[in-house]
């Protein structure tokens, strides 16, 4: 993997022992936990020498100083101050950085009384927030070089390199390891990055590792803290559809509505669109083998089109089709009540279009052509969405807000923007060369994580309050004896030849036409029109 940064060389402060000079023998500003005096460093001009005050001298103290300093110095935008070195002073260590001639943020503001105080405070914290954005988009980026349980490889080496190392470099090994600490708690803490029970089990264990081997206090509580955030996150997994065993048998399929169906299918697809991190879809696009977010999404979305597509074919009698495919295209309806489009469940909506889209169905041409109503209109209108090669409709349709309350929430369509976010990997190379130098090229990771957060930043809408109904339930139990594949392809498909051969038999004796007229009909062609 291409080296960022030398992470030793960045985080060993400078030592300016010697440059700089203290011009007062008292400190200038006396605080809870520092005393600040002036000086200057040789031709720099004034400086600050920043003095603990608390246990100076303590084998602690070292620790947390050089914690500090390895987190402090690599720090570098306009609202937080550079750490410049570290010096000697008075026999204990101390920090340089610029003298602030204005004292402190509160000192001035207390002095000015019309400085805008909030203004300041989101300047500081809108850089502090682009410092986080960075980490996440490194530790994004090494999915392309590497998999999670490689990159944890990588960090476990470079601590035990660091221990090995420590009699040759051990101001060094210090700062090593607390940044291993500090990328693997950043890690464990923000649920978007990936990470599986195993790689959090070989975690827990690394951490006992450290627990047993060390003594120094620092390395203790750090892994005892990182081993606390693995706790956290492995009871912390998303929660999956829990429903009421007894809901499970409670509804059968004439008790449910397609405005049940569609809240069941969004909270279904919802949570699974809610799992889906930018690592998913860097991983899912450069080919990982193993499955990501984004597959079980796209699989779930799967399987609701092979169930439609099932449900339609299932019966061998034109009158049922005809009614399974109405309520399909209910549940996908764009005008009425909290269907789909009103829901902003268009990942659900292009399933549902592509199962009524889908050549085995299109083969059933009397069940189309039987339609009532509005329906062959809405039926048109849903093919419309099934053209991957021009998506303006589908586009059109997604820009579209129907019902306000569902403004703020969207589940789009995966599969239609994954191109989108190919486009991006695609015209940014991985690696750049500077200097004679491999290195990451952080502008591809930063503006794909920029492309994910444009198309994917709304969240799926909020139907808790739905959960237990018993809807779900339903859909759930019936989706888990669905399997994809190409023999189940080819049932469907076999299936609506069949009923294609009936359908022509019907339509050359214009049976359903005889049948409205109130004409009698023979005994097997009642029985092909109702099923009885």
């Amino acid at each position: 993997m291409p080296q960022m940064h030398d992470l030793n060389r960045i985080l060993t402060s400078r030592d300016l022992t010697g440059q700089v000079t203290a011009l007062t023998e008292e400190p200038d500003i006396v605080g809870f936990y520092n005393e600040i005096y002036m000086g200057v460093w040789q031709t720099n001009g004034q400086i600050a020498i920043r003095v603990p005050r608390a246990l100076s001298r303590s084998d602690d103290f070292r620790d947390r100083f050089e914690r500090e300093a390895s987190l402090w110095g690599p720090f570098d935008h306009p609202n937080l101050l550079p750490l410049w070195g570290i010096i000697d002073f008075q026999s204990r260590l101390c920090a340089v950085s610029p003298w602030m001639a204005n004292g402190t943020a509160i000192e001035f503001v207390n002095r000015h009384s019309n400085v805008d105080f909030f203004q300041m405070l989101s300047e500081i914290t809108e850089d502090l927030r682009k410092e986080q954005e960075f980490r996440e988009v490194i530790i994004t980026a090494s999915i392309d070089f590497n998999t999670p349980k490689g990159f944890f490889k990588m960090l476990r080496e470079c601590f035990e390199e660091a221990e090995e190392d420590r009699r040759r470099n051990p101001e060094n090994m210090a700062a090593t390891q607390i940044n291993v600490f500090e990328v693997m708690s950043y890690w464990i803490t923000h649920a978007q990055l990936p990470v599986n029970s195993d790689l959090l089990w070989e975690m827990q264990e690394f951490c006992e590792a450290v627990t047993e081997r060390t003594s120094a206090p620092t390395m203790l509580k750090r892994a005892e803290e990182l081993a606390c955030l693995i706790r956290i996150r492995q009871g912390a997994a998303p929660r999956m559809t829990s429903v009421p065993r007894g809901a499970q048998t409670s509804m059968t399929s004439q008790d449910v509505t397609p405005q049940g169906l569609a809240l069941a299918l969004t909270l279904l697809e919802g949570d699974k669109f809610r799992l889906i991190s930018p690592s998913d879809y860097l991983a899912h696009l450069c080919g990982r083998s193993e499955r990501t977010n984004v597959d079980a999404a796209m699989s779930v979305n799967g399987k609701i089109k092979l169930w439609v597509q099932q449900n339609i074919v299932h019966f061998d009698a034109l009158d049922p089709r005809v009614s399974v495919m109405t309520f399909y295209i209910n549940t996908a309806k764009f005008w009425l009540g909290q269907e789909l489009r009103n829901l902003r469940n268009y990942q659900s909506l292009m399933a549902i279009a592509q199962a009524l889209d889908s050549p085995p169905i299109r083969r059933l041409a009397l069940t189309r052509r039987s339609l009532k109503k509005d329906a062959p209109t809405h039926l048109e209108e849903l093919m419309k969405l099934c053209d991957v090669s021009d998506q303006t409709f589908y586009r059109k349709v997604l820009s579209e807000v129907p019902d306000s309350p569902y403004r703020n929430y969207c589940i789009p369509c995966v599969a239609m923007h994954l191109e989108e976010l190919r486009a991006v990997l695609h015209a940014n190379e991985r690696t750049i060369e500077r200097d004679g130098q491999t290195l990451i090229n952080v502008q591809r990771y930063t503006r794909f994580m920029h492309q994910v957060q444009q198309l994917f930043h709304l969240p799926p809408p909020d139907l808790e309050r739905f959960r237990h109904q018993g809807e779900l339930a339903y859909l759930e139990s019936k989706l888990a004896d669905v399997q994809i594949g190409d023999v189940a392809d080819d049932e469907v498909l076999a299936k609506a030849i069949s009923l294609e051969g009936i359908e022509n038999s019907l339509d050359s004796k214009r049976a359903p036409q005889f049948r409205d007229l109130g004409f009698s009909v023979g005994k097997q062609t009642r029985e092909d029109l109702t099923g009885h």
